[in-house]
């Protein structure tokens, strides 16, 4: 009988006393065995420290030090993981229930090393995951929540570019997605529950986006502009605020309209959804 996979579970925190709890629960709660959970703590100055400390018979490890950022922190991460498959979750999102058990299934296939599921919006309920192209890929970003990297694609691919703020896992996306069409695998289980309030959510990465269209060009074999990405800007930024996100929506959608194309029709489009949602009466 093969072994099972072994995956290191990867969670950046700076300050995070406010939901590290119930990350970590989803996470210890698992039914599968083999992984390992690896804290990546930023000095927090609140209780998160105390708060892991009430996990150590769970066999969390975790560092606490000084850092650049997310990335910075999901990099180290990659550095003390022993696992044969990287899984980085927000210390404000949380694992699905027996999530592990249903993705590990797929981790014993030969070859794949790019594996990805669906995610659910902690704010808004809404399910958001299907098999993706190159194409798509160009277009709009898997929520790296979904996704199981092989650890050898951090050897292929490099680590994370700190250059980007907000977009440093899409840039590895892109790069990983496209090493091989068969090396990739989706799997319409749900994986985690994630917060669309996020960092990435409020932080424009302009050295990403001033960058990408090489990016997939090169790794994707797109021609790609970022036109196809501010209008799924423009999308989510309409259903965030159609399901009561109001400032994650606007943000997303002004966004969309100054950087854009059709800037007009993209203004339209969400002061018709801003109006449907708060002042038309039922």
């Amino acid at each position: 009988m093969l072994d099972k996979p072994t995956i290191s579970i990867i969670i950046p925190t700076f300050n995070a006393e406010l939901t590290l709890r119930s990350c970590l629960d989803s996470v210890c709660h698992q039914s599968y065995s083999s992984y390992e959970v690896l804290l990546i703590d930023g000095n927090s100055t609140d209780r998160t420290l105390e708060i892991i400390e009430d996990y150590k018979g769970y066999g969390v490890k975790w560092i606490s030090e000084s850092d650049t950022g997310i990335y910075d922190a999901m990099n180290k991460g990659v550095a003390m993981a022993s696992g044969e498959w990287l899984y980085f979750l927000g210390s404000d999102d949380q694992l699905c229930e027996n999530a592990l058990s249903a993705i590990a299934d797929h981790l014993y296939y030969p070859k794949v090393h790019f594996v990805y599921g669906d995610v659910f919006f902690k704010h808004s309920g809404r399910r958001y995951g299907f098999e993706y192209t190159n194409e798509k890929l160009a277009e709009r970003v898997i929520c790296h929540q979904a996704i199981f990297a092989h650890r050898s694609l951090f050897v292929r691919c490099g680590l994370f570019d700190q250059r980007y703020k907000s977009c440093a896992d899409y840039a590895f996306m892109i790069k990983a997605f496209g090493l091989n069409p068969n090396h990739n695998f989706y799997t319409n289980e749900p994986i985690a529950v994630f917060d669309e309030r996020g960092f990435s959510a409020a932080h424009l990465d302009l050295p990403f986006l001033r960058i990408k269209h090489k990016l997939c060009k090169t790794h994707l074999g797109i021609d790609s502009n970022n036109e196809a990405y501010f209008e799924h800007l423009s999308k989510e930024g309409n259903h965030e605020i159609e399901a009561g996100s109001m400032m994650t929506g606007i943000k997303m959608s002004i966004v969309s309209v100054l950087l854009g194309r059709n800037k007009m029709r993209k203004l339209l489009d969400v002061l018709y959804v801003l109006e449907k949602r708060f002042f038309r009466k039922s």
